[in-house]
């Protein structure tokens, strides 16, 4: 998980590991200090605009394909990241893959509307990350650029998307 960029004091509240063992093997690892300062306040602020949306999605798809039904862990995501990578050329941030898996498994769980979700879009049918509260967010990033954009064109921004279904766990 250091590896793949995921901030020492995650992967410690995860795995059980003292954080400051973590943080040697952090710099030992990528030769890099490890990032300071808070989080953001969950994954959907790492998102600004519709390419970040559909990375996002991409990889939270990804990630609930390799999870299925089991249980969460580490392993879904160390391997969700590492496919990720391989397949796009720009590589996804170790401690937004680590939130916004986090936050999925816990959506699925409570049903919160404040949380990170998976919906297909009624017109692409394809499936994309939706949280009510980030405006990148809550439309389809794959069909819908100018209303995920913010900008208007001509057209009254919607406060919750009405052509997204939301998935539900099997």
């Amino acid at each position: 998980m250091l590896e793949l960029g995921v901030r020492p004091h995650l992967v410690a509240h995860a795995m059980g590991l003292p954080q400051p063992t973590l943080i040697s093997w952090y710099q030992q690892i990528t030769g890099d200090r490890t990032k300071r300062g808070p989080l953001k306040t969950g994954a959907a602020s790492y998102v600004r605009d519709r390419s970040g949306a559909e990375r996002l999605s991409v990889f939270c798809v990804l990630y609930r394909t390799l999870q299925r039904d089991q249980t969460p862990s580490a392993e879904h995501l160390i391997a969700a990241i590492e496919m990720y990578n391989r397949l796009q050329p720009e590589p996804i941030d170790g401690t937004l893959a680590w939130m916004a898996a986090r936050e999925l498994d816990a959506s699925r769980e409570s049903g919160r509307d404040d949380m990170l979700k998976l919906r297909f879009c009624t017109s692409c049918k394809l499936p994309h990350v939706y949280h009510l509260q980030s405006v990148a967010l809550r439309k389809c990033p794959f069909c819908r650029p100018c209303a995920v954009s913010g900008k208007r064109r001509g057209r009254k921004r919607e406060q919750v998307d009405s052509d997204s279904q939301l998935i539900l766990p099997d």
